[in-house]
């Protein structure tokens, strides 16, 4: 951006590259006073710098900040040398990283990552508020420990984005309220497997170009969801447990045919893995009760707004996990392919499937589709990247199907 070429421009980079000490304490005096000047008007562009920006920026303030501070620790030791530091330390401490709070039960190892210029970009998480991040888009990611001899395994992934931020003058870190508080109060063993952990956030249940904007947002609670999208081979099992009228009725429309040894509906092979889809909202509702019943617990199609939560809509994103519209992203290609299979289609919290493969039915929050009608979220084959868009409203009725549409539960806690 602008604010980036204006400090490259205005000798940051030159800056950044000399570490030693040339030019007297006067020089540096005018070099710490240019910094000074650079903060002031970043910080008034503070609302324009987000994301990856955001990163790239404070890191070439930093390294301004840290190559002035090398050339004046190679002055000799003096009163105006000793003063000029402090000055410097005044403006150092404004683009300092930010505290974030950790509230989590035990069993969790825990790691912050992003991609940063020089790659990717990691660093070890402890409970509480002494965690120091810079700004940008994080990945928080908590593991639990495997058998002897096994990698640790993922269990919850968490995004938080960090805005830019210069600080007044004088002001600290440790002085302020941390900037985000996350929060994982479910041990590593009350995930089932198979679900993930969506900590909840609030978001605009609609937003244009697709529909008149929401009045308020919507507070959605934490959730559990699907990993991946439900599979033939798991809706088979939903149908074995109907009478064999009911099946029939409730079986797809592809992927499934007539066992002849059984007489029942069952997935085609070689399609069990892929997901269910062809099945009308009313079938989805109807699975979820069995499975509801069969796992002692509360599950449900996601509401529009937990699945903008899901996707990550929270932090700004057009698409599901921020993704960059590109066929690369996920299965777009004309067959399904198996649930969770294409590893790029990777969502905020670790959800596999959100952009692509098969779209997915969640339940309306707010009117203005017909009764009992479930909407679709995500893009299937054979769609472009674009009919992904988080905030796309598309109303499916409760006795219709569509052939690359299918879903996933939520669970409530």
């Amino acid at each position: 951006g602008g604010l980036v070429a204006g400090i490259l421009i205005g000798g940051g980079a030159s800056t950044i590259l000399q570490t030693s000490s040339a030019g007297t304490v006067e020089a540096l005096q005018a070099e710490v006073g240019a910094f000074k000047r650079e903060l002031d008007a970043a910080r008034l562009e503070v609302d324009a710098v987000q994301g990856p920006e955001a990163a790239r920026l404070q890191r070439l303030l930093w390294m301004r900040a840290t190559s002035l501070a090398q050339r004046i620790a190679a002055e000799p030791r003096s009163t105006s040398r000793d003063s000029l530091q402090e000055q410097l330390d005044y403006q150092r401490w404004r683009v300092q990283p930010q505290r974030v709070r950790l509230n989590a039960s035990p069993g969790y190892t825990w790691m912050a990552n992003r991609q940063g210029p020089l790659g990717l970009e990691g660093l070890e998480l402890k409970l509480g508020d002494e965690n120091l991040l810079a700004p940008g888009d994080w990945s928080i990611v908590g593991r639990v420990a495997g058998s002897a001899g096994d990698e640790p395994a993922e269990r919850v992934r968490l995004p938080l984005r960090l805005p830019f931020l210069v600080r007044e003058e004088g002001l600290k870190a440790d002085r302020e309220a941390p900037a985000a508080t996350l929060e994982v109060l479910l041990a590593p063993d009350q995930i089932p497997e198979g679900m993930l952990l969506v900590v909840g956030d609030r978001v605009l249940a609609r937003r244009p170009p697709f529909a008149a904007a929401s009045l308020v947002p919507v507070e959605v609670k934490t959730f559990l969801l699907d990993r991946e999208e439900v599979t033939n081979s798991e809706y088979a099992a939903f149908l074995l447990s109907l009478s064999d009228a009911e099946a029939a009725q409730r079986a797809p429309t592809v992927g499934f045919v007539r066992d002849p040894s059984s007489g029942r509906m069952a997935a085609i092979r070689g399609s069990e893995l892929l997901p269910v889809v062809s099945i009308r909202p009313a079938d989805a509702r109807a699975y979820a009760a069995w499975r509801s019943k069969r796992d002692g617990a509360k599950l449900r199609l996601p509401s529009e707004t937990e699945w903008l939560v899901a996707g990550g809509a929270p932090a700004g994103f057009l698409l599901p996990g921020g993704r960059l519209a590109t066929i690369a992203d996920g299965v777009f290609h004309p067959a399904l392919g198996d649930a969770g299979e294409h590893p790029g289609d990777l969502g905020p919290h670790g959800e596999r499937g959100l952009l692509a493969n098969a779209r997915e039915m969640v339940e309306p929050v707010e009117a203005g589709v017909p009764a009992n009608c479930v909407l679709v979220k995500g893009a299937g084959v054979g769609d472009a990247p674009s009919d992904a868009a988080l905030y796309l409203v598309r109303p499916l009725a409760e006795s219709e199907r569509h052939a690359t549409t299918g879903f996933r539960l939520a669970r409530e806690l």
